[in-house]
């Protein structure tokens, strides 16, 4: 169990980025997740293998292209950290208005 954000290491932090772009989209395609994230391709690349790996995503090979979706446990992993940003992170005012994707980086950035 993750228990403090700001001791979640920096890969971390991007497999849950990726995992909140899954989980509103339900599935992406390599592409959709490319434009989605501020994410570099490199590390989107690694990623999704290390996301794939722990089966908290799954790469449907069967279409074309590629869909990527949120397994049951990549789901539960991604609500530990919610809860752990719900408790730690404060937004200043200003970015309140912000759409999740760049609260995000935001967190990202400031972590």
């Amino acid at each position: 169990m993750i228990v403090d954000w700001n001791k979640i290491p920096y890969k971390t932090k991007l497999e849950y980025y990726v995992l909140t772009i899954l989980e509103e989209n339900k599935s992406c395609t390599w592409k959709k997740l490319k434009e989605k994230s501020f994410i570099p391709e490199s590390s989107l690349i690694q990623t999704l293998e290390i996301l794939t790996c722990k089966t908290h995503i799954k790469k449907n090979i069967d279409t074309q292209p590629l869909l990527y979706h949120i397994t049951s446990k990549g789901r539960e992993y991604h609500n530990q950290i919610v809860q752990i940003i719900n408790k730690k992170v404060k937004f200043p005012p200003d970015i309140l208005n912000l759409d999740p994707t760049q609260k995000v980086v935001y967190m990202l950035q400031k972590v």
